[in-house]
């Protein structure tokens, strides 16, 4: 069952969606809204497996909790900025 929901966004955004409807990649601004949405569940979820894999892997390697430490530091900023698989 679907859910309506009101939301904003910037203006680029709002254009992006109006051409990507009127270009007929979409029906609908709503249905272009919910696939950018399952697309972001997707990473999100991707993303979680990967970090399971990697304390598992630390885990398992024996490795003294400094390393661990500093695995979880690289993690948090690969994660945090938003890009998938660049790590700063």
């Amino acid at each position: 069952m679907a859910e309506s929901l009101t939301v904003s966004v910037p203006e680029n955004l709002a254009t992006q969606l109006r051409l990507a409807v009127d270009e007929g990649a979409y029906r609908s601004t709503d249905e272009a809204v919910a696939a950018a949405l399952s697309l972001w569940t997707a990473s999100r979820e991707a993303n979680a497996i990967e970090l399971r894999k990697a304390v598992r892997e630390a885990d398992e390697s024996g490795e003294d909790l400094d390393s661990v430490d500093a695995m979880f530091g690289r993690l948090q900023t690969r994660y945090s900025s938003g890009v998938p698989g660049k790590c700063d």
